[in-house]
């Protein structure tokens, strides 16, 4: 799978999960990001147009799941969007001081008729350079 990124001052971002239809209880395929250099990561999970259930959750690894399985970072997931969640964006920052290397998003979409529309982002960002909670339905801080 191929991720978009793009550097600007200090900051990288990549489009981790392109927007799509996805359903059938499956985790939506994402690349692990490597965040060295980086004091900060925003991952940001994206639905559109849904009928059913979506989760958001941020693993870490040491070296991209080779040796080191990729494991869920403690509080670094949103709350559940709803099947009427449409065109809503939660966010996870987390603070890259004392993680691993690299992080996965992980998005999990329930099984419904017609599926959700939906997206994940990473920003990778130096010191002060944090995203605000503007227009993010959440915004979980680790």
């Amino acid at each position: 799978m191929t991720t978009l990124a793009r550097s600007v001052k200090g900051e990288k971002t990549f489009q981790s999960l392109p927007p799509a239809t996805r359903d059938d209880v499956a985790a939506a395929p994402t690349n692990g990001h490597d965040c060295s250099g980086f004091d900060e990561a925003t991952v940001e999970f994206e639905v559109g147009a849904t009928d059913i259930t979506v989760d958001g959750k941020v693993q870490e690894s040491d070296d991209d799941g080779v040796a080191d399985a990729y494991a869920d970072i403690p509080g670094a997931a949103v709350t559940q969007f709803s099947a009427t969640d449409d065109n809503k964006i939660k966010a996870i920052s987390i603070n890259m001081m004392g993680r691993k290397k690299f992080l996965k998003p992980i998005m999990t979409v329930g099984d419904g008729s017609v599926g959700a529309i939906c997206a994940v982002r990473v920003r990778l960002s130096k010191a002060g350079q944090q995203p605000t909670a503007h227009g993010y339905a959440q915004l979980v801080e680790v």
